[in-house]
């Protein structure tokens, strides 16, 4: 197993005991740390932890989540290569339903459950949000009649090592953060995998605990940019990643935004900034329709600030988009490629 982390040792911490309390037998599974540019005190809470597994620590010196994970992926000595999240609190038997799911088959992506946590108290509006969307994303795995390379979850995931091997691991050439997972998933189908939910496998999402209002936008912008580079790789996932609404936003806002990402942004983060101090006392009152509406906003905007990031102009972007679409309609097999659960933000 691998788990990749970056100055969080008190989260880590609590995915390293409950890996402790897995029903697969401890010397049946090792578990490798990679502390990814870690300057907090993660790398001698590792060393000092007392484990019915066995324990690795793999330290690297630049941050990069899709370069630690194939670090961790290059430190495993088994055929099965299970990925964990540092956020990720495994249930009992997490470890032991993706090992049964790759008995007989060296083609398997598996993805596990992201559930949330229980709280002791009713949770703020944001960290509701949070929660919804991880409940939705595994509601649509658990309903979908067939799954694909959109269905991954790259915070608890296993995978074959060969199969690892020949798709190439992760790209870490993408950027920071954003659709590196669905990217991996993109080459593994490529390569001829076949993708599986297991419920069983499950684990408790503490999100909440690392994402702020401000880091949640970052990383809207983030994903912007990244979906621009994932795009120009593979033109056919264009109508699956949240970039295929640049063309078409579902409200004058939403077009609004866009605008403003691509034309004027310094006015466009202004009016953001309003926006989400306007969002306070919703948030305050519950009022939770306006404030998800501001949310869906403010998301829309930092997502298309990414995308200028990447692009420059929107003529450019639209073009981009054009050709992204020629290419998968011109593509062996035509536009589409199975039928599983759309990303989500």
């Amino acid at each position: 197993m691998i788990v990749p982390t970056r100055n969080r040792a008190h989260s880590l911490r609590r995915t390293l005991e409950a890996l402790g309390r897995q029903t697969w037998v401890p010397d049946g599974f090792e578990v490798i740390v990679v502390a990814n540019d870690c300057s907090d005190d993660t790398p001698p809470m590792v060393r000092a932890l007392k484990t019915p597994y066995r324990l690795r620590l793999v330290e690297t010196p630049t941050a990069g989540l899709s370069g630690a994970r194939n670090a961790g992926a290059a430190a495993v000595h088994t055929d099965l290569l299970i990925f964990l999240d540092d956020d990720i609190e495994a249930l009992p038997g997490c470890v032991a339903a993706h090992a049964h799911a790759h008995q007989g088959h060296s083609d398997l992506v598996a993805v596990g459950s992201l559930l949330p946590p229980p709280l002791p108290s009713p949770p703020d509006l944001f960290v509701e949000r949070l929660r919804q969307l991880d409940i939705g994303f595994a509601a649509s795995l658990a309903n979908a009649t067939a799954l694909d390379w959109s269905c991954m979850i790259g915070g608890n995931f296993s995978v074959q090592q060969a199969l690892f091997a020949a798709v190439g691991g992760f790209d870490a050439s993408l950027g920071a953060y954003g659709g590196e997972d669905y990217e991996f998933g993109y080459r593994a189908q490529g390569a001829g995998a076949g993708f599986v939910f297991l419920p069983d496998a499950a684990g408790y999402h503490h999100r909440h605990e690392n994402t702020t209002l401000t880091r949640y936008l970052h990383n809207a912008r983030a994903i912007g940019s990244s979906d621009v580079g994932i795009v120009r790789r593979h033109p056919q996932m264009a109508e699956r990643l949240h970039l295929r609404l640049a063309t078409r936003p579902h409200t004058a806002l939403g077009r609004l935004g866009r605008n403003l990402a691509f034309t004027r942004p310094r006015l466009g983060d202004a009016l953001a900034d309003v926006l989400r101090r306007t969002s306070r006392p919703l948030a305050t009152w519950r009022w939770r329709r306006s404030w998800n509406r501001i949310m869906d906003c403010l998301y829309e905007y930092w997502y298309y600030r990414g995308v200028a990031d990447a692009v420059g102009s929107e003529a450019t972007m639209f073009a981009y988009l054009a050709e992204a679409a020629r290419q998968t309609v011109s593509a062996p097999g035509g536009p589409g490629v199975g039928s599983g659960a759309s990303p989500v933000p």
